[in-house]
């Protein structure tokens, strides 16, 4: 077993670094937080971080792009609920710690960033600059050059990580309105007085047929 700390992988210079000594210290939901650097995390955080966890690419109606991650529990509620419209798994991971390395590695060797502002969801879906077919295409583009990145790093195997090609499967309320964004029959409306955090109102706004 090798000591805890820093790991190399014999790329660019870049490291994986040991989960075990990389526990996090942010929620679930504050993915950007560099918790994966720190040996810090209260007792249910650290059950969560346990988990297996997967590494998405997903992309949005206005045309962007991120990189995330997911706990294999929520596997396919979280990107609904980030307000995706197509994404692929890229990569599974033993624990959360493991795969915020992956993602921050994603972020500096292809340039895709963590986070789209809720605003420039919200444009997207008003705008329709895009369809369904061709996000589709550019979220298949953005995957196959994370996935080419990640297989030129050797010694993955090594923590347990393993790649992946998994087109995500939209849950029925989600996929409902994306197929009536695309259609062009959908318009925005007020939210309820009371908006469940992560829910689909929380991240784009509420959308209805006309």
């Amino acid at each position: 077993m090798e000591p805890a700390g820093t790991m190399s992988v014999p790329k660019q210079g870049h490291c994986l670094r040991d989960p075990v000594r990389d526990l996090p210290q942010a929620g679930p939901d504050q993915v950007h937080a560099p918790f994966h650097k720190t040996g810090q995390a209260p007792e249910g955080l650290r059950r969560y971080l346990e988990q297996p966890h997967l590494l998405y690419i997903a992309s949005f109606a206005d045309g962007t792009t991120k990189v995330g991650t997911a706990s294999e529990q929520s596997k396919w509620s979280r990107l609904a609920t980030q307000g995706a419209v197509t994404a692929r798994y890229v990569a599974h991971a033993p624990d959360g710690a493991a795969v915020r390395v992956l993602e921050d590695l994603v972020t500096e060797q292809c340039g895709i960033r963590q986070q789209v502002r809720q605003k420039a969801k919200i444009r997207g879906l008003e705008s329709w600059d895009h369809n369904l077919a061709s996000l589709e295409e550019l979220n298949r583009a953005a995957a196959r050059a994370v996935h080419r990145m990640l297989e030129s790093q050797r010694g993955l195997d090594r923590y347990g990580i393993t790649l992946l090609d998994e087109l995500w499967r939209q849950p029925t309320y989600a996929q409902q309105v994306l197929n009536a964004w695309d259609a062009r029959s959908i318009h925005r409306k007020d939210p309820p007085s009371r908006v469940v955090r992560g829910s689909h109102c929380a991240s784009t706004g509420c959308w209805a047929k006309p």
